[in-house]
């Protein structure tokens, strides 16, 4: 693959790469490996910002996250009873958002991929069914749902070995460029 379609063609993203992708460092990164990207349609580097436009809505990306025992939330997310804190599961879905974007911010920038800053603006019909627990593998599946310029509307959900574990639709505007706030 040539060096201006890499962030374009890639389906699936390794440590190193979501490492370049996002700006979140241990602690905070939420995102362990991307295991699929798929656009609602294929992209070019000469697409149009309407064709960009309608290739966004369905457009999604398959995420995990290993749950260990080790992270510094449980010292206090309750020490004789961890459980995976709901904001983090919330973070963690927004960080898996990201990657669905990528394909779109490469292709509108010649193939590069500039520096990406995500301000959150708001989260809708959350809902946590099953409890998150140190030993778990979150698989996080998060679509994108609507388009308007720099704002992007979302659909995620967790699931646990098979069973939904918590869901939420958020929105996110995009900041090219920039840094998160």
């Amino acid at each position: 693959m040539s060096p201006e379609r890499y962030w374009i063609e890639r389906t699936q993203l390794d440590i190193q790469d979501i490492l370049k992708v996002l700006p979140h460092r241990y602690p905070f990164l939420m995102v362990d490996k991307v295991l699929e990207i798929k656009t609602a349609l294929p992209l070019s580097l000469d697409m149009t910002e309407s064709e960009m436009q309608e290739a966004r809505k369905g457009s999604y990306a398959r995420t995990v996250k290993n749950v260990t025992a080790n992270e510094t939330q449980f010292q206090g997310h309750f020490p004789e009873n961890p459980i995976f804190p709901g904001v983090l599961t919330l973070e963690a879905l927004a960080q898996s958002a990201a990657f669905i974007t990528v394909p779109f911010i490469a292709a509108a920038n010649k193939g590069k991929l500039p520096r990406l800053g995500v301000i959150l603006a708001g989260f809708d019909k959350v809902r946590f069914r099953k409890l998150i627990l140190p030993g778990d593998r979150m698989d996080m599946r998060v679509e994108a749902t609507q388009v308007r310029g720099h704002l992007w509307g979302f659909r995620g959900e967790v699931s646990v070995d098979g069973k939904h574990a918590a869901e939420a639709n958020f929105l996110a505007q995009l900041n090219i460029g920039g840094a998160a706030t």
